[in-house]
């Protein structure tokens, strides 16, 4: 019985390390970077990547809950040669924001939104198309 045992966790264990070792492949010519969060400012990201396709670049995503934190861009894509523009969000005054763009086709342009709960906060404007060199005018909110 205690061969038995031994046995199955021998072999579940040689399955878990099969399943990881073909997760983390993927893809030949993804390279992935750092994940780094903190909760204070001052304090520098590094990029997290994540990609389904070869060949296709990412930006870095940061989060952080002080003023005066700079952000940078997160981006996502499913297929090759796509460009996404930044995400940023914050909770305090004072902090500026960047465009979120969303995109599920090559070449289409999008631009900014922003969104803040506080005073004094500058809004842009915001546009959303869904096929390709489509133009759209801007909604603006204070």
């Amino acid at each position: 019985m205690i061969k038995g045992i031994l046995t199955s966790a021998f072999l579940l264990s040689a399955l878990g390390f099969t399943v990881n070792s073909v997760a983390q492949e993927g893809s030949p010519n993804v390279k992935f970077k750092p994940i780094e969060v903190a909760g204070s400012p001052n304090v520098k990201f590094k990029p997290i990547e994540v990609a389904g396709s070869p060949n296709v670049k990412f930006k870095p995503i940061e989060v952080a809950g002080s003023p005066n934190v700079k952000f940078k861009p997160i981006e996502v894509a499913g297929s090759p040669n796509v460009k996404f523009k930044p995400v940023e969000v914050a909770g305090s005054p004072n902090v500026k924001f960047k465009p979120i763009e969303v995109a599920g086709s090559p070449n289409v342009k999008f631009k900014p939104i922003e969104v803040a709960g506080s005073p004094n906060v500058k809004f842009k404007s915001i546009e959303i198309a869904g096929s390709p060199n489509v133009k759209f005018k801007s909604v603006v909110a204070a």
